[in-house]
């Protein structure tokens, strides 16, 4: 008797704490769904394959990371990917056996054809994204300028048909110097449409992450979502499309606002590590499929390691209001930055050699990091 009434006790007690103090359980923007039952994207001319925080993947599931990359390889073709970006975090503990990882899947992208930015998150130390990241010739070849000649901020241009894209691979919390580097040379290309790509700037409740928001880039002296927006993005008629990671969601969260020109901005949260944490490795790749004007995007959101679809995201598709197509006036070069252009890059032995010297200096940063 005493026993039951102990237990009775005991169990009431539990129940009082858990409503005076509930347990703090993370929610997302809607369940994750998945089926293997996604009828294929077919009307489309290309596609960017986009690749949110790794971070959970790379550090505790490291036999499986690899198996992002090379879906993506192996299905460049057939989904016509003509660009991958990733949105940070590569990696978790900033170890040196994870950027070695991370470069090994890089190095099969540039092997194969696939060009790709990447961008610094906040578990992705300054030294280390530079050592892996900047000592990469093909990484470093593939980019038009860069900001204090450092690879985290890069920009490179994309021409697919007649559609012209600016990329820009922006730091973590970039600051006004930043903004205003990368402001002129949006300025200096009005007819290419500017995505830009960077860690941290939007909430998993769809607006721009703020100071009250966790873990914002203010915290650490870096500029949050909605002082980039006010000072940056919406500044710039040609800035289409921005793509973040940072803060763990189920699916892709798609909002629009209207800039100050009255153009339409398309901003896009992709980060599956609270996925990866609960369920195990997903290895999640969202893929943007683009008709031939641009202007169309449909939207699949793909476990490269499960094998099938999340597919609880409310927005699946939007429209982009791209630049349309001048005929050019001249046949002279776009003036360039001295300070940004990438010096000339080694091709044949000296190349080989670099990706060699690269490949010691990871080894002993892993040997001794």
């Amino acid at each position: 008797m005493k026993l039951t009434k102990i237990v009775s006790l005991t169990l009431c007690l539990v129940l009082a704490l858990m409503l005076i103090c509930p347990l703090t359980v993370h929610a997302y923007v809607g369940d994750p769904q998945w089926t293997t039952e996604v009828e294929p994207v077919e009307d489309y001319a290309y596609s960017f394959a986009v690749v949110g925080d790794t971070q959970v993947v790379n550090r505790f599931h490291p036999e499986e990371y690899h198996k992002i990359y090379k879906w993506i390889v192996d299905n460049a073709e057939e989904k016509k990917i003509a660009y991958v970006m990733g949105l940070g975090d590569i990696t978790d503990g900033d170890s040196s056996q994870e950027w070695q990882r991370a470069q090994e899947s890089f190095w099969l992208l540039a092997e194969n054809g696939i060009q790709h930015s990447q961008v610094r998150g906040n578990h992705d130390s300054k030294e280390r994204f530079e050592l892996f990241i900047g000592g990469d010739m093909d990484y470093q070849d593939s980019i038009q300028g860069a900001f204090n000649d450092k690879m985290a901020n890069t920009w490179r241009l994309l021409e697919i048909g007649e559609v012209k894209y600016l990329i820009f691979a922006l730091d973590y919390g970039f600051g006004d110097d930043v903004m205003a580097w990368a402001g002129e040379i949006i300025e200096r290309y009005p007819e290419h449409n500017v995505i830009i790509t960077t860690h941290a700037y939007m909430y998993r409740d769809k607006t721009t992450l703020d100071a009250g928001d966790e873990c914002p880039p203010s915290e650490t002296g870096g500029k949050d979502g909605d002082y980039i927006w006010e000072n940056f993005i919406s500044k710039y008629e040609n800035i289409k499309l921005v793509l973040c990671g940072h803060i763990d969601c189920d699916n892709v969260q798609i909002t629009e606002q209207t800039g100050d020109h009255g153009n339409k901005v398309t901003q896009i949260l992709i980060d599956p590590q609270g996925l990866d944490k609960d369920l195990g490795p997903t290895g999640l790749v969202a893929m943007f499929y683009f008709s031939e004007d641009g202007r169309k995007v449909k939207v699949q959101y793909y476990s490269t390691i499960r094998g099938d679809y999340e597919v609880s995201s409310e927005i699946t598709e939007f429209t982009l209001d791209v630049v349309e197509p001048t005929a050019p006036e001249s046949t002279e070069p776009a003036p360039t930055e001295p300070s940004a252009e990438p010096a000339p890059q080694p091709t044949g032995f000296m190349a080989w050699l670099q990706k060699l010297i690269a490949m010691i200096v990871a080894f002993f940063a892993n040997l001794f990091g």
